[in-house]
């Protein structure tokens, strides 16, 4: 993989911070679903630019890949990028990015699950502690009358 490769989970986590502070400042209210349309179509530019620049563009045939992808637009667009936006708008920032230590413990379980990845003591121990972390903040968040 190349170097470069690794930056891209941190720009995106960056745009994905960039883009919730703008929509909780934001006065016009915006519908998870414009939020998610915008969300691929810019997907879809940035991700398509880059694999014709690569001479990647052509998708393997195979029904795996094709079922691969599905699962991704269906469970990680859909269920968790729609989620967050929907979430986003319900209860505001702090509890959608308090939700976001919830993606540790999810992919640690799965990955144990479905690859045999170690689930030891230590895991166990910091799972904990992001979910304590959760509760913490969300026992103490009050009641939000505008959804922001």
């Amino acid at each position: 993989v190349a170097g470069w490769a690794y930056a891209l989970p941190f720009i995106g986590m960056l745009s994905l911070v960039a883009a919730t502070f703008l929509e909780s400042r934001s006065a016009t209210r915006v519908a998870p679903s414009v939020s998610l349309t915008v969300h691929c179509a810019a997907s879809t530019l940035v991700f398509t630019s880059s694999a014709v620049g690569t001479g990647t563009a052509l998708p393997p045939a195979e029904l795996a890949f094709w079922g691969t992808v599905g699962w991704l637009v269906v469970l990680s667009t859909f269920g968790g990028y729609g989620l967050y936006w929907l979430i986003l708008r319900r209860s505001g920032v702090t509890a959608v990015n308090t939700l976001m230590f919830l993606m540790a413990p999810v992919t640690a379980v799965w990955g144990a699950l479905m690859f045999g990845e170690p689930f030891g003591p230590r895991t166990v121990l910091g799972l904990a502690l992001g979910l304590v972390a959760v509760v913490v903040v969300h026992r103490g968040a009050g009641p939000r009358g505008d959804g922001r």
